[in-house]
């Protein structure tokens, strides 16, 4: 689990270096990992939003907790997403970390698809 300021993830682990400060709970090291390597970890969760090809839809499920689970873990990629431009940002020019995402750029796009933030 990891939470920065706001956000609060339960499930997503993120790769590599990034995990392993989470899984230890080292907070102040994750912020700066995330943020100075915003492009590394934008790409992993830009392919687990694409790995589910959008939206799920009940139809593509055996039950609904199937459903519900796949839905939940591509909110946490939303989620995940916005974490790691509050951090990229906070690394940048010192921007609050519990501040809303920058609105000019969308989450994501009409396809539902991750977009970056630079």
């Amino acid at each position: 689990m990891a939470q920065i300021g706001q956000i609060q993830l339960k499930t997503l682990r993120f790769p590599g270096r990034a995990g392993e400060l989470q899984a230890a709970g080292e907070t102040a090291s994750l912020i700066r990992e995330l943020g100075d390597h915003y492009r590394d970890y934008h790409a992993f969760l830009a392919t687990e939003m694409r790995r589910y090809g959008g939206r799920p839809s009940p139809s593509d499920f055996d039950n609904k907790d199937e459903f519900f689970a796949a839905w939940t873990y591509l909110h946490e990629v939303v989620k995940a997403e916005a974490l790691i431009r509050n951090c990229m940002a906070y690394r940048r020019s010192g921007r609050d970390l519990g501040a809303a995402v920058d609105p000019t750029v969308p989450l994501v796009d009409k396809d539902d698809q991750l977009q970056p933030a630079e």
